[in-house]
């Protein structure tokens, strides 16, 4: 009889771990680059990206793991790419939007209403090449905000300008902005 106890223990045990196991996880093909600076390819869960606290990782041999946002610098997760930045004393990844003279990244949160509905919330931090200092998107001052921070290049001023953009679409003009860059250091212009 001293069996039947740990009979219903391993019973009992083996279905929570059944349990874990059966989590659905929506994987795509990238990779995590550790603190180390390492880039280890595999496939990352693309469910929890808004997380700011963990990355669920399956390396090339079906191994999941949790990976706490301290110890990664970044990841990609299909075409996307993130990195790990302190905002407010806390760190969080950040979507890589575009790259060349200006760098622009996207922060999205989920915040809930005091009737527990949620809505997200986007934030746009850029950098100028070469410097490490993020500047933040004002969304409730979009314009102004914009206009003061390209005030000493008047083409790409010009360029905002020119086009009706919003805290929304302004991916598009940071990479018009990029375009005009290129070709201007090719030589060429429009």
């Amino acid at each position: 009889m001293k069996t039947f106890p740990f009979l219903i223990f391993l019973t009992f045990s083996l279905g929570i771990g059944q349990h874990l196991n059966a989590q659905k996880f929506t994987f795509q093909e990238g990779y995590i680059i550790p603190n180390n600076n390492d880039t280890i390819w595999g496939e990352v869960e693309d469910d929890r990206l808004s997380s700011s606290v963990i990355v669920v990782f399956r390396n090339s041999n079906g191994g999941v793991f949790s990976i706490p946002i301290e110890e990664l610098r970044g990841f990609r997760c299909g075409n996307d790419t993130y990195a790990r930045m302190k905002n407010k004393k806390k760190h969080e990844f950040v979507k890589i939007c575009a790259t060349g003279k200006i760098f622009l990244y996207e922060s999205i949160r989920t915040e809930y209403s005091a009737d527990h509905r949620s809505y997200t919330i986007t934030t746009w931090f850029m950098r100028f090449e070469g410097e490490t200092e993020l500047i933040k998107i004002k969304k409730y001052d979009f314009k102004a905000s914009v206009r003061s921070i390209f005030s000493d290049t008047p083409k790409l001023l010009e360029l905002f300008n020119q086009g009706k953009y919003t805290h929304k679409d302004f991916p598009d003009f940071i990479k018009r902005c990029n375009e005009y860059c290129q070709e201007q250091s090719q030589g060429t212009t429009e």
